[in-house]
């Protein structure tokens, strides 16, 4: 979803850092902070608008990395975005922008800066190749499961 937590100057900046990269949005322009923004001005950054929920893992497919550019503040550092999980299984290196609870599963990159994140994009793309790495958030996907996470819960409670 595009709203008030979304990163819209990083993706600016970052566009023009890189226009031999493509930036891709899906979802819901929730609360209308897309237009203000004026990024879809700029050539390599498309939305797509709102997809059907069964159709996301196909668009997936054809992305060499998966971003979560969320502006930092003790909201987005306390969440756990459930795509960060849905990336990983879909064998997608994840790029973020350093919020706290997120930093903390393996295999996530995080960058602070534009340049950072510019980087960390290049880094991430030699990441899609590498299998120790596709294992690696293969494995922390399936742990995040809502299974996994029912079953951690259940335990829980039975001790």
């Amino acid at each position: 979803a595009l709203a008030r937590w979304f990163d819209y100057d990083l993706i600016k900046q970052l566009a023009l850092l890189r226009p031999d990269f493509s930036f891709v949005l899906i979802g819901p322009d929730y609360v209308g902070t897309l237009a203000p923004r004026q990024i879809l001005d700029i050539d390599n950054i498309f939305w797509l608008g709102v997809k059907p929920y069964p159709q996301i893992p196909d668009y997936l497919h054809y992305f060499d990395v998966a971003t979560i550019p969320f502006l930092i503040n003790n909201i987005t550092h306390a969440v756990s975005p459930l795509k960060l999980f849905e990336y990983m299984a879909g064998g997608k290196p994840v790029v973020i922008t350093p919020m706290e609870e997120s930093m903390r599963y393996p295999g996530v990159l995080s960058a602070a800066t534009v340049e950072e994140f510019s980087d960390k994009l290049d880094q991430a793309l030699l990441l899609s190749q590498d299998t120790q790495y596709l294992n690696l958030i293969d494995q922390v996907a399936r742990q995040n499961t809502w299974n996994a996470r029912a079953r951690q819960i259940l335990d829980a409670l039975s001790e």
